[in-house]
């Protein structure tokens, strides 16, 4: 009988020696990552790639909920979105407060389509949604109609309130909405 319980014993600190040695590595493999995700969670380029990605964010957000895209879901957009100057003013001075450049001084209203859409508003319908529920309505919108998955807008460019066509966007306002509402 007593042979019977000194095995059960050396099994049982078998066991604990095994489980001890788990917990180390568990404890030390932990410790390791954690040291090494603060370090990198420190470094400011990561810093500020986190706050531009939650400006960026936080703009989305904001443009998403914007007066005007209600009715621009309404006239069938997938998706609206309503950029102001001061909207995109804020996201500018968030990411490159010194860097001097402008917002455009005249609001981006883009509506945004699920791929294989059949009917896509015009840019024409997208602006007379969006600046019905402005108050007052500022006197040119510029305007992007996109279907997801296509490289290029559908139309875009810069209207009157009532939809008519004014001009093309030109370079600088071109290259500070980018490609925002697209996606390849």
């Amino acid at each position: 009988m007593r042979a019977v319980s000194e095995g059960r014993a050396s099994w049982s600190k078998g066991c604990l020696i095994a489980i001890a040695v788990a917990l180390g590595l568990v404890l030390v493999c932990g410790g390791i990552v954690t040291w090494a995700g603060y370090s990198v969670w420190k470094n400011p380029q990561v810093q500020r790639a986190v706050a531009i990605g939650g400006a960026a964010m936080e703009m989305t957000q904001e443009s998403m909920h914007a007066p005007g895209t209600t009715e621009m879901r309404a006239a069938g957009c997938t998706q609206a979105m309503g950029f102001t100057p001061e909207l995109m003013q804020r996201f500018i001075g968030a990411i490159a407060p010194d860097a001097g450049v402008e917002a455009p001084a005249i609001p981006l209203a883009i509506c945004a389509m699920q791929r294989g859409a059949t009917v896509v508003p015009s840019c024409e319908d997208a602006v007379r949604a969006y600046a019905g529920a402005q108050s007052p309505a500022e006197s040119e919108i510029a305007a992007r109609v996109t279907v997801q998955g296509e490289q290029v807008a559908r139309c875009e460019g810069v209207y009157s309130p009532d939809g008519t066509f004014l001009r093309e966007m030109d370079a600088e306002m071109a290259r500070t909405f980018g490609r925002m509402g697209t996606s390849p």
